[in-house]
């Protein structure tokens, strides 16, 4: 199969998972109550990227995951892409702790994961929700509520603003097609994002008056008053090699060690974007 080709934005994005996991690994491995720990990728992909800017390969995120000491005691990868899914069976299928499921995430999620992770288990998972956009079969806001509401995890979301930008937040709402903002609702979660980003204007038209800053804060409160994270820092903006903004990468926990670790390493990479 094709791998897909990344920039640099990207590989500071696994940096940044990478050394979170191995700051959240040794952190909790020291807890006498925690019986064991879960990695999960939701939008797992090939398990390796080609890199735009010398043409390397790069091992994504399923392959840091195995390979974080001290170790995940479970990993769990998902993807729809049956040809992704049956790269990473390739890759690193014959790891015993490996857990390889195809489908919609917020299905698998929803019905096969987030049982077996309850607070009373014991059991502690770091989540990484990276979708490939905001149609079709993608993240939806229930599934990150349920994440939350568990208490079990720690959790890096992608927040997609190049096809937001593309596909919803136009300069007059009236020119998106309705689907599109349906399909933001969805993610949203509701639609109060509306009163946030347009206004009307002196012709009643619903103008683009928020920007890209003012989207991400309202989105870091949803995830904290809405979703009941208890500790969701200033998230990292990603920008491409000429400055667009691409994504602003999230973090939410309930603890507060969690929130100090990602400040730091957030503020490490933010004088490279």
């Amino acid at each position: 199969m094709k791998l897909d080709e990344i920039g640099i934005w990207s590989e500071i994005k696994l940096a940044i998972l990478r050394e979170y996991a191995g700051a959240y690994t040794r952190l909790l491995k020291a807890k006498s109550w925690c019986k064991g720990l879960t990695y999960v990728d939701a939008f797992a992909g090939a398990g390796v990227h080609v890199a735009k800017s010398t043409g390397k390969m790069v091992p994504g995120s399923p392959l840091n995951a195995l390979y974080v000491q001290p170790p995940f005691d479970r990993i769990v990868l998902i993807d729809m892409d049956s040809e992704k899914i049956q790269s990473l069976q390739s890759i690193c299928g014959s790891d015993h702790r490996v857990e390889l499921q195809p489908g919609d995430c917020n299905e698998v999620l929803t019905s096969k994961i987030l049982p077996t992770l309850q607070f009373s288990s014991y059991w502690r998972a770091l989540c990484v929700l990276d979708p490939y956009g905001i149609h079709g079969k993608t993240l939806k806001w229930a599934t990150i509520q349920q994440i939350a509401k568990s208490q079990t995890f720690d959790m890096f979301l992608n927040f997609p603003l190049m096809d937001i930008n593309r596909n919803t937040l136009r300069k007059r709402l009236e020119s998106t097609a309705t689907p599109d903002i349906e399909a933001f609702t969805e993610f949203w979660g509701g639609d109060e994002w509306e009163p946030k980003m347009y206004q009307a204007d002196l012709f009643g038209d619903m103008s683009k008056v928020g920007t890209n800053r003012t989207l991400a804060l309202a989105f870091q409160e949803r995830l904290s008053d809405v979703a009941g994270f208890k500790f969701v820092p200033e998230p990292i903006l990603m920008k491409n090699a000429k400055g667009g903004e691409l994504y602003y990468l999230f973090f939410a926990s309930h603890q507060p060690v969690a929130q100090n670790i990602v400040e730091k390493i957030f503020n490490k990479y933010r004088s490279t974007m």
